[in-house]
């Protein structure tokens, strides 16, 4: 082998001392392979080996070789002689006279011309086909370029890339058509090339991952047509959703993995989990995840916390991630001082510091900060300053784990805002973002109130992605311009819920609703739901079979409850900025029927409009117009005298005998509220109000009712609270007409466990007497009778309840939220709203609509034709009694929604009226 490279090296000594020969002509052809090769030394010999009177005078002129280039010659005359011989034949240098152009359709020859290096007149050998090829080739307008001289006459052929005749997808289930071709961005009728397919690829792939499903596949399937044209078929295989297998915290001390893993938006993926896709890997989420973490921690006074690292692992099958976060805790911090320091004159700073909702003694909170950052950037704007920075300064104590704080208000140089544009919005309309933007054109810019309408936009919900940010406007250096960059998400959805309780039995609804109607920001939703309630009772049941001339009570049974098929439909429209203000608004139509009260089911047809507003961040104030008419139906034939008084239409001193009554109600109500919206960390959450309702603006329905409630939560440790709740009401009649029991106050269930719905309060008992034929009672003598006894609720005035509630996890999978609760409910419902006297008289005759003898039922499985029903006694039970319950409960998560099992046991109760209900199921699913 040495002796072939000797020989080698020879010979081309011997080339470059006699000029051209056989031996210089094999090492022009290598030259021009690397040409065609395009090696790394094609600047030192190409140029040498284009044109022989080129090649002798450099020849002439090149250097005795030393034996530092003897190595390199050595090595590049080994790969010039291994390297495949592409064009062997060497082009000659020809004088162009004629170009011709074979191939153009779409693309006339004139555009070909503009982009050839080469005219007529010019010469071309191999250097100008070579740049001719590349040149034509870097325009991506043709799938294939030949260039060809011979006799001086070039041609040039090409052949132009397809155009797309049609566009179609295969495979593609969780992405539709539409969606796909949006990303794609390609339509029928445009240029196909190798570069938009691969393009066209990534995108539909990284879309695919956005999703989780990192082992898709996209394949670019081409079917050629005539008149080169093409459909364009992607071949889809969407693959398994790529889950959350693992959520893993290291350095986590304070807080346990189940505590971190609630206070991220990722979840771990679990086979229960088919409704959500919170357990899909997401980088974005990822990211989100890691603002939320650090966010959680400085929440709850760890000002130092860091995250070190976060970490994706895909695993070998691709079917799943573990996500490791590796954080430091830190110390907690409390606040040691907090101060207000202006650099404005005209600004007080005692006034703004009373604005502050971070006080001295106080765990270090990141969301209070924010919140007295925009507090302060408002106030001082009231006082006619807009560009101010406030800036946050945090001196920390680390050996006391104190930090103070104190906010620097500073007048920047004012920069006013020239324009703001809004990007992304396909279909929200531009007023209800720009409405929530606290800056507008021409004022002067502020950073605080920019962050602030960043976080407002992103809080509608309406958007996937929202980017808010200032640009120096160009033509003034004064001036900037704010730009609202969204991107549009899906708003609307159909729900359908199913129910069970034990109290009411199963239910069925649909709901229909729309955050973002029309992209005006306004909200609709109607709602239809069905379902079986509780809606009568003969309560405690005392039958008898007297002997002429006695009344002698011989036994006592209870009689079941019946369900009855009720339904109602409701359409709300809501409108979150009524007339471009901060006032929101809504209106409301309903359709009901109900069976609360049991003894009777009424139906109603109203509307209500209601209106709220902030008068200041904790203080929120609402009034609401509702109109009601009102149908008393389906009274059961043993209704207290009371319910059918109210029930029906009076005549004379008799029961009423023609026709269920009727009822309008017309009101209005005002509220007032304090306190936090949410659970603000470690301070827990508290909020108390106020409500006063007027019934009497028109209607027949008068009074007036005042309710005050208050209710505290405070966590005690991880993922465990303390709730102290209490509410009270009283409610007066106005005029002489007492408050229906429709309108009247109740507690039950949910409202008073342990007991039943309607359960405690106020009692009517009434003894009926049942005659058989022409038979009749006299007043001290009751001739072939059947006695029959009923109690009834028939609603209070007054009312107070309290509850203590202690919440706390049950150490079972996080993403199922087991929890446990023990409670225990106490409390008083008094002072009936009908009495009874006027109208409560023995021998009254109860009768049909029609006006013939109401019709009794059964009893004691005998049938009696009953003519005549006649109160033989009624009294009201009415006091103060306190009532009390203790239980405990468990709730959880199900894959088709939210369980709660509660047991209670009434430990002071009125024997023999309250009526219990220990177990509580409640049951509620969307699909």
């Amino acid at each position: 082998m040495n002796v072939f490279y000797k020989t080698s090296l020879l010979l081309l000594c011997l080339s470059l001392l006699f000029g051209e020969n056989s031996v210089c002509a094999e090492s022009k052809t290598a030259t021009v392979e690397n040409v065609t090769n395009e090696q790394a030394y094609e600047k030192k010999d190409v140029e040498n080996s284009t044109n022989e009177n080129e090649s002798e005078a450099n020849n002439e002129k090149s250097p005795p070789i030393d034996s530092n280039k003897e190595e390199i010659l050595k090595n590049e005359t080994k790969q010039r002689l291994e390297t495949p011989k592409e064009n062997p034949q060497k082009m000659s240098t020809q004088k162009i006279k004629k170009i011709e152009y074979i191939g153009c359709q779409r693309i006339d020859q004139e555009t070909v011309a503009s982009y050839l290096p080469v005219g007529v007149g010019d010469l071309f050998d191999d250097n100008a086909l070579n740049e001719s090829l590349k040149i034509l080739n870097a325009t991506y307008a043709y799938e294939e370029v030949g260039l060809d001289i011979k006799d001086g006459n070039l041609v040039v052929k090409v052949k132009e890339y397809p155009i797309i005749e049609k566009i179609s997808f295969e495979g593609n289930k969780k992405i539709n058509n539409a969606s796909l071709k949006e990303i794609i961005k390609l339509k029928s009728h445009e240029t196909l090339s190798p570069t938009k397919i691969r393009e066209i690829q990534q995108g539909l792939l990284e879309q695919y991952r956005k999703m989780g499903r990192y082992n898709a596949s996209i394949n670019p399937k081409i079917i050629r047509l005539d008149n080169n044209r093409v459909n364009l078929v992607f071949e889809i295989n969407e693959g398994d959703a790529s889950g959350i297998r693992k959520i893993v915290f290291i350095g986590n001390k304070n807080f346990s993995q189940s505590a971190l893993r609630d206070a991220i938006s990722s979840k771990i993926k679990r086979w229960y989990r088919f409704f959500v896709t919170d357990d899909i890997y997401d980088s974005d989420r990822l990211n989100q995840d890691k603002a939320l973490l650090s966010r959680f921690y400085k929440e709850h006074g760890y000002a130092d916390f860091k995250i070190l690292s976060c970490t994706a692992e895909l695993s070998s099958d691709k079917k799943g991630f573990i996500l490791t976060f590796s954080i430091k805790e830190g110390e907690i911090y409390k606040i040691s001082d907090i101060d207000v320091k202006s650099h404005i004159e005209k600004l007080d700073e005692k006034e703004l510091k009373q604005k502050l909702l971070c006080k001295k003694g106080d765990r270090y909170n990141i969301v209070l900060v924010d919140t007295d950052l925009v507090a302060l950037s408002k106030a001082a704007g009231a006082k006619g300053f807009a560009s101010i920075k406030v800036i946050p300064i945090v001196n920390k104590e680390e050996t006391k784990n104190t930090l103070g704080i104190v906010f620097h208000i500073m007048e920047e140089d004012k920069v006013y805002i020239s324009k703001i544009v809004i990007k992304g919005n396909t279909r929200t309309r531009d007023h209800v973002i720009r409405r929530e933007i606290p800056l507008q054109e021409g004022d002067a810019f502020n950073e605080s109130l920019l962050s602030m309408a960043e976080n407002n936009i992103r809080a509608l919900g309406f958007f996937k992605t929202v980017d808010v940010n200032a640009i120096p406007d160009t033509n003034s250096p004064d001036r900037c311009v704010v730009q609202v960059n969204v991107e549009e998400q899906s708003t609307g959805q159909a729900v359908l819920s199913v129910s069970y309780s034990t109290a009411t039995g199963f239910g069925a609804g649909v709901t229909y609703s729309e955050s973002n109607f029309f992209g005006t920001g306004r909200s609709l939703s109607v709602s239809m739901n069905s379902g079986f309630q509780k809606v009568s009772d003969s309560g405690i049941t005392t039958n008898e079979s007297s002997k002429e001339g006695t009344d002698t009570t011989v036994g006592v049974k209870k009689t079941k409850r019946e369900f009855k098929f009720l339904n109602n439909v409701v359409v709300r429209v809501a409108e979150p900025h009524l007339f471009d203000t901060d006032v929101s608004g809504s209106i409301t139509l309903h359709r009901n029927l109900s069976g609360k009260f049991y003894e009777f089911t009424t139906d109603e047809i109203g509307a209500i409009c209601g209106v709220s507003y902030e008068l200041t961040p904790k203080i929120t104030q609402g009034w609401d117009y509702h109109f009601a008419h009102r149908k008393f139906k389906e009274v059961i034939p043993f209704a207290s005298p009371i319910i059918r008084y109210q029930a029906m239409k009076l005549g004379n001193d008799d029961f009423p005998t023609k026709e269920l009554g009727k009822s309008d109600l017309s009101l209005v109500k005002h509220n007032i509220s304090y306190g936090t919206s949410f659970l603000t960390g470690p301070k827990g959450y508290f909020r108390t109000g106020i409500s006063n309702t007027f019934a009497g603006v028109g209607g027949d329905a008068k009074h007036f009712k005042n309710e005050l409630f208050g209710v505290y939560v405070m966590p005690v440790f991880d993922r465990s609270t303390i709730k102290v709740a209490g509410i009270g009401g009283i409610m007066n009649k106005i005029g002489d007409k007492n408050p229906l029991i429709l309108d009247s106050f109740s507690l039950g269930l949910d409202s008073f466990r342990g007991f039943d719905d309607c359960g405690i309060g106020p009692i009517s008992e009434t003894t009926w007497a049942i005659i058989n034929g022409e038979t009749v009672i006299s007043e001290k003598k009751v001739e072939l009778v059947k006695k029959h006894k009923t109690t009834a609720y028939i609603g209070a005035k007054k009312f107070w309840k309290g509850t203590l509630e202690f919440k706390f996890p049950l150490g079972l999978p996080e993403e199922l939220q087991f929890r446990g609760f023990i409670f225990t409910d106490f409390g008083s419902i008094w002072d009936a709203p009908e009495k009874g006297e006027k109208f409560l008289k023995p021998s009254t005759t109860m009768k049909n609509e029609d006006g013939t003898p109401l019709m009794a039922c059964d009893f004691d499985g005998k049938s009696y034709n009953i003519q005549n029903i006649r109160v033989l006694d009624h009294k009201i039970i009415d006091d103060t009694y306190v009532r009390a319950s203790v239980g405990f409960g468990v709730s959880f998560l199900t894959p088709l929604g939210p369980i709660i099992f509660t047991y209670a046991i009434p430990v002071k109760k009125k024997d023999n009226l309250d009526q219990e209900q220990r177990f509580l199921v409640g049951y509620s699913t969307t699909f």
